[in-house]
């Protein structure tokens, strides 16, 4: 039998350079070995594009995200079933991958003593030089009070509630009503809550918006305070017509980008007679370059000829634009 090389009592240069040549997965196990191992690990500046969080059925999990690389994922198994499951339990097991979940790849697994998930987020936000989770996913029935207590001190960009796995009508309407106002973003899948209700979550000025099968009424598009919007459901054309001429009128003034889905079987004809009707309209003859900066990057869309560029009463210019099908339209507006 032979004794492990004490690798941490290397001068500085060669250890780093030992490190170097390690996997993310030998990394991270290293890093929970001693606070001077982790400080060693945080010191390469290993390079994140970001980290998200969900809350499942199954697992917690911890997803870090690389520039062209796989990413890593920190699975934390709950296997007590019992209902709602309270994020602030002491953990005793955790496992780290490299790939997707169900890949057979390099495993870590650690076997910690009494610490919680607060730590280990803590600890991996920390050796990834990272201020703020990308995005939190909740997609189980998680006791709210205790998430609320070991979330609040995380920045986190992006709320995504998959409502529909959520069983507790409580935590659903606790999710939207209170703990989503601290996002700069709202993903949504399913709402129950009562109409004067989810105008108070819509007119919130997030910066992003996605809606997957949750109907967007006309009240609801116009008290709403967002930058970018992308809406699944179908708007009835006539609906359509109607925001269009309240936008032109001034209303959403921070709309920048609008995507939602038109009415099936809608023709190029309908569109116009319906969708623009009573609108002054030219059609765009140009090919655009359209930017939008979110999260401190910047995107360039190429707005292609063809579009309807409708004019706001103070002059500001948007066009509309309708894929091939006329199932699709974007509204790109030009600050």
């Amino acid at each position: 039998m032979t004794n492990g090389f004490p690798i941490l009592r290397l001068p500085s240069k060669p250890l780093r350079s030992i490190l170097q040549t390690m996997k993310f997965v030998e990394l991270v196990s290293i890093s929970f070995t001693s606070k001077v191992a982790k400080r060693h690990v945080k010191a390469l500046n290993m390079k994140v594009s970001y980290i998200n969080m969900f809350l499942s059925r199954l697992t917690i999990r911890l997803v870090v995200n690389f520039n062209g690389t796989l990413p890593l994922n920190f699975r934390i198994p709950d296997r007590n079933v019992s209902e709602p499951r309270k994020l602030n339990k002491k953990l005793n097991y955790m496992k780290v991958k490299e790939g997707p979940i169900f890949e057979e790849t390099e495993v870590f697994e650690w076997k910690p003593s009494g610490i919680r998930f607060k730590e280990i987020a803590n600890h991996v936000l920390e050796i990834f030089h990272k201020s703020e989770f990308s995005t939190l996913m909740i997609s189980h029935d998680y006791d709210y009070k205790t998430m609320l207590q070991e979330l609040k001190d995380f920045k986190i960009r992006k709320l995504c509630i998959s409502s529909d796995r959520i069983q507790n009508s409580e935590l659903r309407r606790n999710l939207l009503e209170k703990y989503s106002r601290q996002f700069r973003e709202l993903a949504l899948d399913y709402h129950s809550l009562k109409p004067q209700e989810f105008h108070l979550i819509v007119s919130i000025s997030y910066n992003n918006c996605y809606l997957y099968k949750v109907p967007m009424k006309l009240e609801d598009l116009l008290v709403s305070n967002i930058f970018l919007m992308c809406i699944d459901k179908p708007c009835p054309l006539k609906q359509l017509c109607l925001f269009l001429k309240h936008w032109i009128n001034g209303s959403n003034d921070r709309l920048e980008y609008l995507e939602m889905n038109l009415p099936a079987n809608s023709t190029k004809t309908q569109f116009i007679s319906i969708a623009l009707n009573g609108i002054d309209y030219q059609l765009a003859s140009t090919d655009k370059e359209w930017e939008s900066a979110n999260n401190g990057l910047i995107k360039t869309t190429v707005v292609k000829t063809g579009g309807f560029d409708i004019r706001q009463n103070d002059g500001t210019i948007a066009t509309v634009t309708v894929d091939e099908t006329f199932q699709k339209l974007r509204m790109f507006v030009w600050k």
